[in-house]
């Protein structure tokens, strides 16, 4: 009809309706606020599955508790036995929760199906240094399960000597790679790797603090008050410097990580709680756990200087050289302690280690070395071993 505007049609062939016009731009305008590749972190936290979310909880869980739990004193027979028994519940609730989100997705939606990848190993790894390194991981879970299969004492190998002395045996050391392959393949955003990296900084920082108690005369839980060579919650000297080890470059990647956006306070608090785990490291007197310390210190430095912002690097040292000179502080405080003591007069002594054949030295490493040698190239068993698990042991 004349002044009568015609009908807009909605066919497929009139895309520039207004309410398609409308529709497009909404579209346009929600497509442009998403990130280009992959899901944004909002739609990855909401599609994550409760055996998903169970298994970050375990293993958050094992890394705040095993490090942290023991035997107070006269409670068990064994120091560490609450170690052994929580690192067992967190392996079997890994793969428990695993096998329930497999079943259900009927696919490993985090990575390649593990089941393809002997026939494709060069494929799937490529050129990603953490695919290769998963892939070392898993020969040595075979490794340890073939061992164990040629084991002439079968039940120990798999079960330990006994409950109370666990810890090399294959049931410990595959629950431990149950947490290791439920992260390296199942940790997707930056805020799980940010919660793993801020746990491990303050179990390290924890365990430090207790270290310290100890050198001080405060051990209101286990036997080391009053300790020369401090232990901590673990019972060994040598055990806490190898965490401590682990802890103190983690707390620098934290407190940089953190920072960012001006948020110096961190680099303040990461520079403290790297003190005091440099300081719990100094007296736990394992000189192991130092050389390992100063190792990492400049592979920090040499890796950073090649691959990271120079802002980030120099926020590192400036954590590090604020952390030592703190540490430095704290050995200088008097102690009452007893036993085995270290001060900043064996510094002198590291070089002690490779001379020697005294306890504690490479020399009586290297006699330790020579006997496992010896073992290996002629080994005498009762009753006499098969020929095949004779050809496979080696």
């Amino acid at each position: 009809m004349p002044g009568v505007p015609a009908p807009v049609s909605q066919s497929r062939f009139s895309p520039y309706s207004s309410s398609d016009r409308h529709n497009r731009m909404t579209r346009s305008r929600a497509r442009s606020s998403r990130p280009s590749r992959g899901k944004s972190p909002v739609a990855l936290h909401r599609s994550r599955t409760i055996p998903d979310r169970l298994i970050e909880a375990a293993w958050l869980s094992g890394i705040v508790l095993v490090p942290l739990l023991f035997s107070p004193s006269g409670w068990f027979t064994f120091y560490n036995d609450p170690k052994y028994v929580l690192l067992h519940v967190v392996g079997l609730v890994i793969v428990v929760a695993w096998v329930w989100d497999w079943t259900y997705s009927r696919s490993f939606r985090t990575g390649p199906d593990l089941l393809r990848i002997p026939l494709r190993i060069g494929d799937w790894a490529g050129r990603r240094p953490g695919r290769w390194a998963v892939l070392a991981v898993a020969s040595l879970a075979v490794t340890s399960v073939v061992s164990t299969l040629l084991s002439p004492v079968l039940r120990v190998s798999l079960w330990g000597r006994n409950p109370n002395d666990l810890g090399y045996e294959l049931y410990s050391a595959l629950a431990l790679l149950a947490v290791f392959f439920a992260v390296a393949l199942r940790l997707r955003t930056v805020d799980q790797l940010r919660r793993i990296m801020l746990t491990l900084a303050g179990v390290g920082t924890v365990a430090a603090v207790y270290g310290l108690s100890q050198r001080f005369g405060w051990d209101p839980l286990g036997p080391g008050e009053d300790a020369g060579r401090v232990f901590a919650s673990f019972g060994n000297p040598m055990l806490l410097g190898s965490c401590l080890v682990m802890s103190t470059a983690i707390t620098v990647a934290a407190a940089v990580n953190e920072a960012r956006g001006g948020r110096r306070v961190w680099l303040v608090a990461g520079a403290f709680a790297l003190a005091l785990q440099i300081a719990a490291l100094w007296f736990t007197g394992s000189r192991g756990p130092w050389i390992g310390y100063a190792t990492g210190t400049l592979a920090f430095v040499a890796i950073g200087y090649l691959w990271l912002e120079r802002r980030v690097v120099i926020q590192g040292l400036v954590v590090v050289g604020a952390g030592i000179a703190i540490a430095l502080v704290i050995t200088l405080i008097p102690a009452s302690t007893s036993g085995d003591e270290r001060d900043l007069g064996d510094l002198g002594d590291v070089g002690a280690i490779f001379a020697g054949s005294s306890s504690g030295t490479l020399g009586e490493r290297v006699a330790i070395w020579e006997s496992i040698f010896e073992l290996t190239a002629g080994r005498d068993w009762e009753p006499d071993e098969p020929g095949v698990a004779a050809l496979y042991r080696p």
